[in-house]
């Protein structure tokens, strides 16, 4: 708390006023990441009409946002000291899992708005669902690798957007507009 009052040019008793601790402190800086990663991924997917790109959007924008947060999640990686701070960690991650689930919501709603207007084949609900969970899932991984080694961090949103167009191969309609 020192630290962070420091860096603020605040004494810490000014941090006690707004926040009870440290993980509290932590939770609201995750929160606003998380919120402006979300605001500006869902901006880039609504300049998109065609559901293709609005899903390369999604994917390109994603990579973007982390790219820009990535060392400063490498540094506060590197700050935890002690089980206390791990648990810290991983009650920022409870907010983590609300905004997955907000991420998977939206990720449905590209996939259903192109497969209801015919830019993707049929997919059952269930389809859609484990598409979702499957993507998001292989994106957290790729995060975590980032996180530990950057080495692939310059290639990142390219990388993921050429995943995107593998995955469309499989997801657009097939001959003669037959979406069964």
């Amino acid at each position: 708390m020192e630290d962070i009052a420091a860096a603020m040019g605040k004494r810490k008793s000014f941090l006690y006023y707004y926040f009870p601790g440290k993980a509290e402190v932590l939770r609201a800086v995750a929160e606003r990441e998380f919120e402006q990663m979300a605001a500006a991924i869902r901006m880039a997917v609504e300049r998109e009409t065609k559901a293709e790109d609005r899903l390369r959007a999604y994917m390109r924008e994603r990579a973007v946002q982390l790219m820009e947060r990535i060392e400063s999640v490498r540094r506060l990686h590197s700050t935890f000291t002690s089980s206390e701070d791990l648990v810290e960690f991983l009650q920022v991650n409870d907010f983590r899992r609300t905004f997955d689930t907000r991420e998977r919501v939206f990720l449905k709603e590209i996939m259903q708005s192109g497969v209801a207007h015919g830019q993707f084949r049929f997919l059952s609900d269930a389809d859609i669902d484990s598409f979702c969970a499957f993507s998001l899932s292989s994106l957290r991984g790729s995060e975590l690798d980032l996180m530990l080694d950057p080495v692939d961090l310059e290639h990142y949103d390219t990388r993921s957007v050429a995943m995107v167009d593998l995955l469309l191969d499989g997801l657009r309609p097939r001959g003669g507009g037959d979406h069964s």
